[in-house]
């Protein structure tokens, strides 16, 4: 499966979370006050093995990053409590059994190495964020082009 599928599937798991206003499959500019929470997804480092004859397996970390309020646009007691509880959403998604494997796509998501920063400063066009960011490893077995 290509990167970009996997942006698209892991995307349409936060889409379903309860609250997230945006998670876009394409690379956007800047984020709109109006679309927070968004959520976007970008490809981490990866681990390349072959797996089979004519197949390869692929370990990729994507980093999940949720941008939930302007850095300086609220107080910690109007943020604080949104993300406390996407922290939980967020895991309890990554965690049922359709979205391990991401519907069947990717062999499965690595769950027990999941991993996320707690309350953080993000930062996206020349912006600075209240948000939270996941590594969420993924393994993949591909045919070898």
């Amino acid at each position: 499966m290509a990167t970009a599928t996997v942006i698209t599937q892991l995307q349409a798991v936060h889409a379903a979370i309860a609250g997230i206003t945006s998670a876009p499959t394409s690379a956007i500019r800047a984020l709109n006050a109006a679309d927070l929470p968004t959520v976007l997804v970008y490809p981490g480092p990866a681990q390349h093995a072959r797996y089979a004859i004519g197949m390869r397996r692929v370990e990729r970390i994507y980093r999940v990053r949720l941008f939930v309020r302007v850095l300086g646009d609220s107080v910690e007691a109007d943020y604080l409590p949104t993300i406390t509880t996407f922290l939980d959403l967020f895991a309890a998604a990554y965690l049922t059994s359709t979205n391990v494997t991401l519907g069947g796509s990717v062999e499965h998501i690595q769950t027990e190495r999941i991993t996320d920063s707690g309350l953080t400063i993000l930062d996206h066009g020349a912006r600075d964020y209240h948000g939270v960011e996941w590594a969420v490893p993924v393994v993949e077995k591909v045919d070898v082009a």
